[in-house]
Formats: structure tokens, sequence, C-alpha cells
């Protein structure tokens, strides 16, 4: 989207080495705020996990890795007038998730954050105020059948969508129903840099699975959720923001296209 600037921060090693671009536009129409519906406008700059050695897709998909079902990722909005409530962009990550769902097939989509959204505010090295929040929602997990099989790079590629072309059967299909309903927990900070409001995100999930267990594959391995806050944390305090000419942006025509590197 021309006008919306891309953010730049070190990346930990556990993370694949590129922003995914989103334009949000279509999912943030209509948002309820307390002064009525509005039409935010913005990019979501997404994160996903590396693949496993070995492996051609996103640890995302990979029900043996600390990072399964985990994001990460930034907003960046255009904001004209006061920075929105901890609970105003929540509703942006929830429309968020539903468009996530929808893109990974969900022929249910649902999502919905819950209360209270614990918030502080904390310094940053620019000298500048963040407001570290965190909330969790009820989401359905994006992993199903029904996973995009063409025109998404081998990262996003699921292991169902693999086993098509004659892969095992992925450890989460024997171990999960189809796009199951999990707590998915979200950390972050969010501020105003200049004319736009900056919003850091993790999410990781808590999921039951078929035999009644309850996985939380993130805060299970301390190591790996060290690492998952120290890389949101450096995209909060050592953000830059790179000029919208810097890198092309294409906004994708129909659903299926909508996510771009």
């Amino acid at each position: 989207m021309q006008g919306i600037p891309t953010p730049r921060f070190p990346l930990g090693p556990a993370w694949f080495p590129r922003l995914f671009t989103i334009p949000m536009d279509l999912h943030w129409s209509g948002v309820p705020t307390p002064e009525g519906p509005c039409d935010f406008r913005g990019n979501n700059y997404m994160l996903f996990p590396a693949p496993a050695p070995g492996k051609s897709y996103s640890a995302y998909f990979d029900f043996e890795s600390p990072y399964f079902n985990t994001l990460m990722g930034v907003y960046v909005i255009p904001l004209q007038g006061d920075t929105p409530s901890p609970e105003v962009v929540a509703e942006l990550g929830n429309r968020d998730n539903l468009a996530w769902l929808r893109f990974m097939g969900d022929p249910d989509p649902r999502s919905e954050y819950e209360l209270p959204i614990k918030n502080r505010e904390v310094r940053a090295h620019d000298g500048g105020l963040r407001i570290a929040y965190e909330m969790s929602y009820r989401v359905h997990s994006g992993l199903g059948p029904n996973n995009p099989r063409a025109g998404v790079p081998p990262l996003l590629q699921s292991p169902d969508a693999l086993s098509a072309a004659g892969a095992a059967a992925p450890r989460w299909r024997e171990n999960l129903e189809d796009y199951p309903v999990l707590a998915q927990g979200f950390h972050g900070h969010l501020w105003r840099q200049g004319d736009f409001l900056m919003v850091t995100y993790v999410g990781h999930p808590r999921l039951t699975a078929r035999d009644g267990k309850t996985y939380a594959p993130l805060t299970a391995d301390p190591q790996a959720m060290e690492q998952v806050r120290q890389t949101e944390r450096r995209a909060a305090l050592e953000v830059e923001l790179l000029p919208a000419s810097a890198l092309p942006q294409v906004k994708p025509k129909r659903e299926s296209e909508r996510i771009s590197p």
C-alpha cells in the first residue's frame, strides 16, 4: 500500500528472515470505537517461524516444534487524532485472525478477544513511551484440510497440503481436530511513531489434543519463549521505519493472493 512505511528490526534465529506484507484496509473497515464505527487502514507485517532442519514449511505447522501455531508481526497504521484504546487495537487483531482463518480455508472462522486486557507503560531506548499489553483470544487454529495448496511459497504450505503430493501425513492431523478452538495468548507493545500507530504482537497457543491433554508448546519451552520475547522487544524498542518507496507494495486482487513476500 502506498504511503505505509516498512518496519525493520533485528530478528532472532528462530524466524524466517522476511516480513510478509498484508494490506488490512478490507478487514479493518467499520471497527467499533467509542466515537462510532471507524475505517482503519494499514499493513500487517507478519513473521513466520523458520522451518526445522530438513523441512521446507514453517515450524508454525510443525506439531513437534515449540513454535507450533506461533506468529509474530507488526501493524503499521496511519492515524489522525487520538491513539485507539487497547480494546480497539484488540478488535483490529480479531479482524486479522478472521482474515487469516479465511485464507487458511476455515469454513466457519471464529475469533473473539477476552477481557481484561493487561497493559502498562514502559520506556523505549529513544526515551519514548510504549504500552506493553497482554491478552488472549478464543480462536480457531488455521490448520485443516482446506489449507491453500497453490500460489503460496513452500514456507506457508502446511504438511497437510504437502501430503497431497505424497508426503507423510502431518503429526498435527494425528493429534488435533480440523480448525480446532484454542486459547491464543498475545503480548506486545503499542505506541505512536510520528503519524503512525505501531503495534507489535506475538501469538502463541494453548490447545487440547484428541487425547484430552492440554498443550502450550511455546510456554513449555523456556528457551524458545525467551527468544520470542527478545525478538518482539527488539521490534518494539529498536524498530526503524523505512520509506514506503523503499519496498515495492502490491495490493492483492483476490483473497487467495492476500499474502505477499
